[in-house]
């Protein structure tokens, strides 16, 4: 009786250790196979919850809750970068966070007003 008293919570502590784990890690799966694209902007002074929050509700990531706990932990919160992005659902929770944190791929230019296309 007493090595069950023992052994069960052991077993419940392991048991639900393995569960949560097994959860995280499907919740920072890529949530759709499709190779469509989303257009996301992030403003600039939003916070790392208003972006996950905009990341849920275009479907590129699967949990808010897990999504917000990898960001915190991982730093990522003070590293995302206002702008315009193009992404796909078809990309794990760390690329995306990893495209957020490049910053945007747009360049912007200014052509001096009476240029020709040869002068360019």
């Amino acid at each position: 009786m007493k090595r069950l008293v023992l052994i069960l919570p052991v077993f419940l502590i392991l048991t639900s250790s393995l569960g949560l784990s097994l959860w995280f890690k499907s919740a920072l799966l890529a949530p759709d196979v499709s190779p469509r694209t989303v257009d996301i902007t992030i403003s600039p002074n939003e916070t790392a919850s208003g972006v996950i929050e905009t990341l849920h509700k275009s479907g590129l990531i699967r949990s808010r809750l897990a999504s917000l706990i990898y960001v915190k932990f991982s730093g990522i919160d003070k590293k995302i970068k206002p702008g315009v992005y193009q992404l796909s659902p078809d990309l794990d929770l760390p690329k995306v966070l990893a495209e957020i944190t490049q910053g945007p791929k747009d360049i912007k230019i200014t052509l001096p007003e009476g240029w020709r296309r040869e002068q360019i």
